[in-house]
């Protein structure tokens, strides 16, 4: 807007100037030229002055615009001051976090030397515990087989001594038979075998009283074996000591066993003697 005013001026001077010398060089050429002069002499200033005023606004508007420029470097400014306050913030933060990170970085390699040293340390002990585990997994797994081979074999004995219990009582059976046969043939007697069948008698309650003996120790043979199948059982499921265990029955099974064997041992004395009372 400036260089418009100043553009215009200097027109409005130069063509001044020109009708100034013609209106010297032409003698005062006549009112109408004079006139047509001042007109636009006149609208120059009119064109002037609107120049002027243009400029003017055109400053204002500059200055106004100089002034919101100078408010948004002064925003810009006390912003910027915000983040060079915060990005020095940033910068303690960062350099604090890198010093965290490096310090945590010299325990995190620490750690990992111990661990490797701990690893390295370990390895025999956890290669004697993995070995030492699989040996008492294979004593547990043959500690379970013994057992149940002597659960078999206690079946087995168990039958066995069912048999002998049933050949006892068949032979005590056959014992009670003979006594009250030869209490029959006694009773039939003269009176000179009184005492005889008085004897009789005798044997027969001595008989009697030790086929009741016998057969509480059979019942408790058998109560002993149960027991002893029944610890048998319990002892099979602990792995440590199943093979005390089967010994402990292996012994009770050779004991209870004798104790069939002194029973039907006594079964045969009882037989005798009822036999020789029956003489």
């Amino acid at each position: 807007a400036a260089e418009v005013a100043a553009a215009a001026r200097a027109a409005a001077v130069a063509e001044g100037r020109e009708g100034a010398e013609g209106g010297d060089g032409g003698g005062g050429g006549g009112e109408v030229g004079g006139g047509d002069a001042a007109a636009a002499l006149a609208e120059r200033e009119a064109l002037i002055d609107e120049l002027r005023g243009r400029e003017e606004e055109a400053r204002r508007r500059e200055s106004e615009a100089k002034r919101r420029a100078l408010d948004k470097i002064g925003a810009l400014g006390e912003e910027s001051a915000v983040l060079r306050e915060e990005a020095a913030e940033l910068r303690r933060r960062l350099q604090e976090a890198e010093a965290v990170a490096a310090e945590r970085g010299e325990v995190v390699a620490a750690l990992e030397g111990r661990l490797e040293a701990s690893d390295a340390a370990s390895s025999p002990e956890v290669a004697a515990l993995e070995a030492e585990r699989a040996a008492a997994a294979q004593a547990a797994r043959q500690a379970e087989e013994a057992a149940r081979q002597a659960e078999k074999a206690l079946a087995a004995e168990r039958a066995e001594a069912k048999a002998r219990n049933s050949a006892l009582d068949a032979q005590l059976a056959a014992a009670a038979a003979h006594a009250a046969a030869a209490e029959a043939a006694a009773a039939a007697r003269s009176e000179r075998q009184d005492e005889a069948a008085a004897v009789a008698e005798e044997a027969r309650v001595a008989l009697e009283e030790r086929v009741a003996a016998l057969q509480e120790a059979l019942a408790a043979e058998k109560g002993r074996a149960e027991e002893a199948a029944s610890r048998a059982a319990s002892e099979a499921t602990r792995s440590a000591e199943a093979s005390e265990a089967v010994d402990a029955f292996a012994a009770e099974l050779d004991s209870a066993v004798a104790r069939a064997e002194a029973a039907e041992a006594k079964a045969d004395e009882a037989e005798a003697a009822a036999l020789a009372a029956k003489e």
